[in-house]
């Protein structure tokens, strides 16, 4: 191996694919960064894997000798955000170490034998009609807007990913963690049979950071999906077993619906969720509707917060006691001035939507009904 490319273009392409590294990985060459110099296509490409996704990404390079070698993640990245900026020359001057040249300098990584695995082989055949693609930006948003709700616990290992469900016209998605759930519908052009799968959260972040200035290209496989850009290339196993119908609970009928401000809604919840940690059992604000304004507070041994914001709603006088780490969570994930809420009964989810955001809902359980 022996070609040229730019230590910031470098910098940028290792640092992405580290990120994939596992602190504990389950594998030895897990731990480990495949550097390959494509002399056909003019690139080097860092590749990495944790089992589950693979990423690669591609720099320009001019290559004199293609070739392939692996090295430790960790002292890789450490040593190559150390480097000076300007070109640098990188060559394998023996099977068991690369050699990375500056000037009249250089360091030398040792290899390793634990080689990356290869990803199982799909046929593009069965693939290339459900290409799709993602504007810019639309990872972002269902990051945004569905990572947060996804289980953190591994009880249930289906709830730690997204479910996806593409046709023709559009994209829908789901996540919860058994106590609250979003739900997404984007109109944007799909495959053309209609496809679901469960996605790991962890490939959806990844795919966000891609999307951000650069349109997704997507396909379907019968276990998998890849994902490419220009510069770069993802590809995820689904996970497996059946996810919930989250449908089946959203409320099909409104006791109190309205609308108020996001910043004033959000602000008082933080003010009171303050009072309610000091509460040595799960934290609680009570949100109340009244007459055109909605009353939040939260008492405790320790103190009480007490605070109206206004609204434009309609219904009879309910209280309901929250989680206030879920209401922040379900209204920072808006983008608007304003939130709409809507209540159904007293053992039913709450729901939030803005009209800033259309086609994303969220609903969440409340802690108890006060009577």
């Amino acid at each position: 191996m022996r070609c040229r490319v730019h230590q910031s273009d470098m910098v940028q392409a290792i640092q992405h694919v580290s990120r994939l590294i596992p602190a504990h990985p389950a594998h030895p060459a897990f731990a480990n960064i495949e550097w390959t110099a494509d002399a056909t296509q003019g690139h080097l490409v860092f590749r990495a894997t944790d089992g589950v996704i693979e990423i690669q990404r591609r720099i320009p390079a001019h290559v004199d000798e293609a070739g392939t070698v692996t090295v430790s993640a960790r002292f890789a990245v450490d040593l190559i955000t150390r480097l000076p900026d300007g070109e640098i020359t990188i060559r394998q001057p023996t099977p068991d170490a690369v050699r990375l040249e500056f000037a009249r300098n250089y360091v030398r990584l040792q290899t390793v034998s634990e080689a990356i695995p290869q990803w199982p082989l799909e046929s593009d055949a069965t693939a290339g009609m459900d290409a799709t693609e993602w504007p810019i930006g639309t990872a972002g948003r269902w990051m945004r807007q569905l990572a947060f709700a996804v289980a953190t616990d591994a009880t249930r290992p289906v709830l730690q990913g997204i479910y996806i469900q593409a046709t023709p016209d559009a994209w829908m998605a789901a996540a919860t963690d058994g106590a609250r759930i979003s739900w997404l519908e984007q109109p944007c052009s799909g495959p053309p049979t209609p496809r679901s799968a469960i996605w790991p959260v962890k490939v959806l972040r990844e795919l966000a950071t891609l999307n951000e200035d650069a349109p997704l290209i997507l396909r379907w496989y019968a276990q998998s999906l890849k994902a490419a850009t220009d510069t770069a290339f993802i590809r995820t196993r689904f996970l497996e077993g059946t996810f919930p119908n989250v449908q089946a609970v959203r409320p099909t009928t409104v006791v109190v619906e309205g609308t108020t401000d996001m910043a004033h809604l959000r602000a008082a919840v933080d003010r009171a969720a303050v009072i309610a940690s000091q509460h040595p059992g799960l934290p609680a604000v009570e949100i109340e509707h009244q007459a055109s304004q909605l009353i939040v507070r939260s008492v405790t041994d320790t103190g009480e917060a007490w605070e109206a914001v206004p609204c434009v709603s309609q219904g009879p006088r309910m209280a309901l006691r929250v989680n206030p780490r879920l209401v922040l969570d379900a209204l920072r994930s808006f983008t608007g001035d304003t939130v709409q809420f809507a209540w159904s009964g007293l053992q039913t989810p709450l729901v939030w939507q803005s009209p800033a955001d259309p086609g994303y809902v969220h609903w969440m359980l409340p802690l108890r009904v006060l009577e």
